[in-house]
């Protein structure tokens, strides 16, 4: 298990948010020379407290079968339990029911590497979020 962090999860980086308006932010974490398997996690978006997601999109470039949990550091599932992938997935795009969560405190949108049928090399991680801010 291991986990490895984005530029915008990086300790140090101040959360984007506006206090009017949409924000959107876009991650990516290139896993060349990284060899993946279950337990990987990845940190992706700092969200700022008071935020709430409105739109949430993920992507993971790696070859073979693996499953995912989109979420955040309190709730690993919270917006997608563990679901099946393989190569060339595409965009997953978490529904509308499953958004709408309103953060109290700072937090970290994470992805988490649950089972995975072979152990692979390279490939990426991309999270795309707008949220707003409720406060």
């Amino acid at each position: 298990m291991a986990t490895f962090t984005a530029g915008p999860a990086q300790p140090g980086v101040q959360p984007k948010a506006l206090r009017v308006g949409l924000v959107n932010v876009k991650s990516n974490l290139s896993l060349d020379g990284i060899s993946t398997s279950i337990g990987h996690t990845f940190n992706m978006i700092k969200i700022a407290a008071h935020s709430k997601i409105s739109y949430l999109a993920f992507q993971c470039n790696i070859s073979g079968e693996y499953t995912l949990q989109a979420g955040d550091t309190v709730n690993g599932e919270r917006f997608r339990s563990t679901s099946t992938y393989s190569t060339g997935v595409g965009d997953v795009i978490v529904p509308i029911r499953a958004l709408g969560y309103s953060y109290s405190a700072d937090d970290t949108i994470i992805l988490k590497i649950s089972l995975a049928s072979v152990l692979t090399l390279g490939g990426g991680v991309h999270v795309n979020a707008i949220f707003t801010m409720d406060a």
